[in-house]
């Protein structure tokens, strides 16, 4: 392996339960939903803990 390519490892955490709602936001905005959209998102945020973003994204294809 040549030196400079893929000798840097950077660690992202995982989302709080804010960075989970307003990743849910942009997930849920094309959806027509019932209940409203800040209540739906606050709600999904904190049944889904220990989640990336990819998980939540991965969530609106099953939905779906």
């Amino acid at each position: 392996m040549r030196p400079g390519r893929f000798d840097r490892q950077i660690y992202v955490d995982l989302p709080d339960i804010k960075g989970h709602k307003d990743i849910f936001k942009v997930h849920l905005r094309g959806l027509k939903l019932e209940e409203d959209l800040e209540k739906n998102a606050e709600r999904l945020a904190t049944l889904t803990p220990g989640f990336s973003g990819i998980n939540i994204q991965g969530l609106k294809v099953i939905f779906l």
